[in-house]
C-alpha cells in the first residue's frame, strides 16, 4: 500500500488512514519479508520451504541446530553495519534529564524495529 501509493505520488492520502492501520500493514510486511529471507540469512540448508508462515516458521525451528556460521556471521555483521551502531551521531531522538535540566541523547540499537524492540545503548 505504501509502496504503491509512493510510486503513483499519492503520499498525501495516507493520512486518510489511520496510524495503526499503516503501521500494522508496514509490520505485517515486515514480517513476511522477514520470514521468506531467514533461510539463507543463517545459510540453512532447507529444500523446501512451506509456503505457510506456522509451517515455514516449524521447519526453520526443526532445522536451527544446523545453522552456517559463516553466513551467520556475514548476516550479523551486515546488519550491525546497517544499523551503525557504533556511530552515536546517530541519534534515535531526545530525552529530557529533570536532575541535570539538559537534553540527553537517546540512541538505540533495533533489533525488531518493526514491532518496536530495541536495546538502549
Amino acid at each position: 500500500l505504501n509502496i504503491a501509493f509512493g510510486l503513483l505520488k499519492l503520499g498525501e492520502l495516507l493520512q486518510y488512514f489511520t496510524q495503526p492501520l499503516v503501521v500494522g500493514f508496514t509490520s505485517g510486511i515486515a514480517l513476511v519479508v522477514f520470514s521468506t529471507r531467514i533461510k539463507d540469512a543463517l545459510g540453512l540448508n532447507i529444500e523446501k520451504v512451506p509456503s505457510e508462515f506456522i509451517d515455514k516458521w516449524e521447519t526453520y525451528f526443526s532445522q536451527m541446530g544446523i545453522i552456517n556460521i559463516y553466513a551467520g556471521g556475514i548476516t550479523l555483521i551486515t546488519y550491525i553495519d546497517i544499523q551503525n551502531i557504533y556511530n552515536r551521531k546517530n541519534i534515535n531522538g531526545y530525552r529530557w534529564d529533570y536532575n541535570n535540566n539538559e537534553m540527553i541523547e537517546q540512541s538505540e540499537f533495533g533489533i525488531l524495529p518493526s514491532i518496536g524492540l530495541s536495546i538502549e545503548l
